[in-house]
C-alpha cells in the first residue's frame, strides 16, 4: 500500500488542469442519468415514451436516495478513471447497476457505460520500451480488442439489474441483449482505433531511434577520423621536434608550431562535429569540411616532413557539399593510415572529375601486412562512400597500399548535403 501511494500521487499530479475537464464530464454524464429517470418515470407528463411499462405514482418522483448514490457513484468513477481507469470501471458499473435497479433508462445507462469504457481504453495505457530504447523512452500500449472482452463481461450482471421487479424476465433479457450490443460495439471500434494508433506510434519511435543510431554512427565515423588524423599528426611532428631539437632549433620550433595548429583545428572541429547536442538554433547539423580542407591538410602533414603530393583537385564549384565532406574523409582517414602502417614512406593523393563521378585515390610506397583486416577507419570511409551511392576499392601490394573512391556528383535523393551521412 505505502509503495503504491506515491506513484499514484505522482500520476495524480501529472494530469493538472485535464481534472477540470473529468469534472464537467461527470456532471454531463450524471446529468443526463437524472433527466433519463426523470422522463422514464413521467412518460406522460414528459411526452416521452421512454419507460418500461412501469408507471409510477406521483408521490414517486421523488429522489430515491438508491438513484442519487447511483448517479454520484458513476460521476465518481468517471473522475477516479483519470489515476485508476480499471477501478473507475468497475465502480462505474456498480453504479450503473444501481440506477438501472431503481428504474433507471436503459439508454442513459448505455451513454454511461460508453463513457466509462472509452476512459478505460485510452486511460489504461501500459508503458512500453521500444527495444534498444532507453528505459525511460516507453510509448502507450492501450487495450486491445483481444483484451477488452474480459471487461466487457462486467456488463453482463449490470445491465441484468434492468429487470430486477418487472416480473418480465423475456423483455429484461431482449433489453440486456440490446444494450449489450449497443455498448460493445462502440468500444470494440474504439479500441481498433487505439490499437492501431499505438503501433503506429511504436513504429514512429522505431524509425526515430534508427535514426538516431545512425546519427550516432556518423558523429563516432566524425570523432575517429578527426581525432585519429590529428593524434597522428602530433605524434609526427613532435617526434620530429624531439629529433631536431639541439640540431635544428627552427625545424623544432615549425613542428611545435604544426603542432599547435593542428590540436587547435582538431578542437575546433570536434566542437563542431558536437554542436548537434546543443539546444541553440545557432549550432551547426554537421560539420562540412571539403575539398579546400584537403589542401590544408595535404599542407600539414608536408611541413613535419613527410613527402606527401596532392597532385590534381578539381574546382570546389563543381562538386556538391556532401560529396566533398566525404572525399575529404577518405583523404583524411588514408593519409592517417598511410602515417600509422608506412611511415617515411610518400603519400600521392589525387581527387579528379572524370564524367558524372568524382574519383579520389590516394596511396603510398609502403608494403602493407597480408592480409588486410579493415578496422573502424576503412570501414567507416567505406560506409561513408556506400551512404552517397559510390564504391571504394583497396589495392595492397608489394608496392604500396592505395585507396581508390568513386563518388557520384548527384547522390541520391535522401542524402543530407552536409558533412557525413545519416
Amino acid at each position: 500500500m505505502t509503495t503504491g501511494m506515491p506513484a499514484l500521487t505522482e500520476r495524480t499530479r501529472a494530469h493538472g488542469w485535464r481534472w477540470l475537464l473529468d469534472v464537467a464530464l461527470a456532471v454531463a454524464v450524471g446529468w443526463v442519468m437524472s433527466i433519463a429517470w426523470v422522463a422514464v418515470a413521467t412518460p406522460d407528463r414528459m411526452g416521452m415514451g421512454m419507460g418500461r411499462g412501469r408507471m409510477r405514482p406521483e408521490v414517486e418522483l421523488t429522489w430515491s436516495p438508491i438513484v442519487q448514490l447511483a448517479v454520484a457513484t458513476v460521476a465518481v468513477a468517471v473522475v477516479l478513471g483519470r489515476v485508476l481507469p480499471r477501478t473507475g470501471w468497475v465502480l462505474g458499473l456498480v453504479g450503473v447497476a444501481g440506477y438501472l435497479a431503481a428504474g433507471g433508462s436503459p439508454v442513459a445507462a448505455v451513454v454511461a457505460a460508453i463513457v466509462l469504457g472509452v476512459r478505460l481504453l485510452v486511460l489504461s495505457s501500459v508503458p512500453v520500451t521500444t527495444p534498444g530504447s532507453a528505459e525511460s523512452d516507453r510509448h502507450p500500449s492501450h487495450l486491445a480488442p483481444a483484451r477488452l472482452w474480459p471487461w466487457l463481461v462486467a456488463l453482463v450482471p449490470a445491465y441484468l439489474a434492468n429487470g430486477l421487479g418487472d416480473g418480465h424476465p423475456w423483455v429484461s433479457v431482449f433489453t440486456t441483449a440490446t444494450m449489450l450490443v449497443w455498448t460493445t460495439l462502440p468500444l470494440v471500434a474504439a479500441a481498433a482505433f487505439l490499437a492501431r494508433r499505438g503501433q503506429r506510434v511504436r513504429e514512429r519511435a522505431l524509425e526515430l531511434e534508427g535514426v538516431a543510431r545512425a546519427e550516432r554512427l556518423r558523429l563516432a565515423r566524425d570523432i575517429h577520423d578527426v581525432v585519429g588524423h590529428s593524434l597522428s599528426l602530433i605524434s609526427l611532428q613532435s617526434g620530429v621536434a624531439l629529433r631536431v631539437l639541439d640540431t635544428d632549433p627552427t625545424q623544432a620550433r615549425r613542428s611545435l608550431e604544426a603542432i599547435r595548429q593542428t590540436s587547435k583545428e582538431a578542437l575546433a572541429e570536434v566542437r563542431t562535429t558536437l554542436g548537434v547536442f546543443r539546444e541553440s538554433d545557432e549550432a551547426p547539423l554537421a560539420p562540412t569540411p571539403g575539398l579546400v580542407a584537403i589542401e590544408r591538410l595535404v599542407q600539414q602533414v608536408a611541413s613535419s616532413g613527410v613527402s606527401v603530393t596532392l597532385t590534381e583537385l578539381p574546382d570546389p564549384a563543381e562538386v556538391p557539399a556532401v560529396v566533398q565532406s566525404v572525399a575529404h574523409r577518405v583523404v583524411q582517414e588514408s593519409v592517417t593510415n598511410a602515417l600509422r602502417h608506412a611511415p617515411g614512406s610518400p603519400i600521392t593523393a589525387v581527387a579528379v572529375v572524370v564524367g558524372r563521378d568524382l574519383r579520389v585515390r590516394v596511396a603510398d610506397s609502403g608494403a602493407p601486412s597480408l592480409p588486410i583486416r579493415e578496422g573502424n577507419g576503412l570501414t567507416g570511409m567505406r560506409e561513408r562512400v556506400r551512404a552517397i551511392g559510390g564504391t571504394m576499392t583497396i589495392d595492397a601490394g608489394p608496392t604500396g597500399f592505395a585507396v581508390m573512391a568513386t563518388l557520384p556528383l548527384e547522390p541520391p535523393l535522401g542524402v543530407v548535403p552536409t558533412g557525413a551521412d545519416t
